[in-house]
């Protein structure tokens, strides 16, 4: 689990699996249907970004999903 910061609130981790701890609400953000989390930045703004850019801005590798 690692923080996310890049932007976005201190209170967000991301976990290795691709889903979003906010340790504020103490809940699992999960993203919606086509992979997109909405998530507050810095300045109390809502965004919404893709899990696989988020993955890579936090973690610097590939996010794949592979349900074969």
């Amino acid at each position: 689990m690692k923080q996310v910061n890049n932007g976005y609130a201190e209170y967000y981790y991301m976990l290795e699996d691709g889903t979003i701890y906010n340790s504020a609400d103490d809940t699992i953000i999960n993203p919606d249907k086509r992979h997109f989390f909405n998530l507050h930045t810095d300045d109390k703004h809502k965004k919404r970004v893709a899990q696989r850019t988020l993955y890579k801005l936090v973690y610097n590798k590939i996010f794949c999903i592979d349900d074969i």
